[in-house]
């Protein structure tokens, strides 16, 4: 899981968090996963979720509730969820026919909290529409919104809103490269969400992002590891806690 500016993004695999190293996470090829999102902040967050650089909310955002988590469990339609994510080896074939995207096997999520009652506005206050959750007890929603429009008006069961506050570190994507699989639409699930609602967001924005990968050294992975998996020293062999970054015993890196 990788923590920051107040908020938590998670790989789930079967359930069980898997665990990160330096904003990786190894799972193998044709895994299905989920993205456990949290906000610890003091205030709702509102989220966007990209990966291999596509919209995977079908234009809306999710918002989540102070303490308050959601696990988003694949691509959305409107405002349900119906096709489960799918990592994927990206082979050759794959390559010539789709192509190959700079930020292929990276998962972006992009949010922003909401503005202080006691801090002045930058602008006038939008109007939101989300959908919640219903599938369990959370308080997650989403939103659709047209930066350019002027006035506020009715968008298929939702609004547009007259002003966009987020903002992009573009430096975050420096240095990623491809990476070796990409994510496609998988299995049957079902997830669907409510209206909500929302105030004015805080000018500054944050972002996480996580890359996937199902090699290591160059051999396909086998098996996912997750947070509570032991760590073996590859040195001496042995088995050390999770939360280690070196051997206990004589040293080596562990990750």
């Amino acid at each position: 899981m990788v923590f920051r500016d107040n908020f938590v993004v998670a790989v789930k695999y079967d359930g069980k968090i898997l665990r990160e190293d330096n904003n990786v996470v190894t799972l193998p090829f044709g895994s299905g996963y989920s993205l456990l999102l949290k906000n610890l902040g003091s205030r709702k967050a509102q989220v966007g979720v990209t990966i291999d650089g596509q919209d995977v909310l079908d234009g809306h955002k999710l918002l989540i509730e102070v303490n308050r988590e959601t696990e988003l469990k694949g691509f959305m339609d409107n405002e349900h969820v119906h096709d489960a994510f799918r990592f994927i080896e990206k082979t050759e074939q794959i390559s010539e026919h789709r192509g190959d995207r700079i930020d292929d096997g990276i998962i972006r999520v992009e949010y922003q909290f909401e503005q202080s009652h006691y801090a002045s506005p930058i602008c006038k206050p939008c109007e939101w529409a989300f959908y919640k959750d219903t599938n369990k007890k959370t308080d997650s929603f989403q939103y659709t919104y047209d930066t350019g429009s002027s006035t506020v008006k009715p968008l298929i069961g939702s609004y547009q809103i007259t002003c966009d506050q987020t903002t992009r570190d573009p430096s975050i994507m420096k240095g990623l490269s491809s990476a070796d699989g990409i994510t496609v639409h998988g299995g049957d699930t079902y997830q669907d969400f409510q209206r909500g609602s929302i105030g004015s967001l805080e000018p500054r924005g944050h972002s996480i992002t996580i890359k996937l990968r199902g090699t290591s050294d160059g051999v396909k992975v086998e098996k996912p590891v997750m947070v509570r998996d032991k760590l073996t020293c590859s040195t001496c062999g042995l088995r050390n806690n999770s939360r280690n970054k070196f051997c206990g015993w004589c040293g080596t890196r562990l990750r």
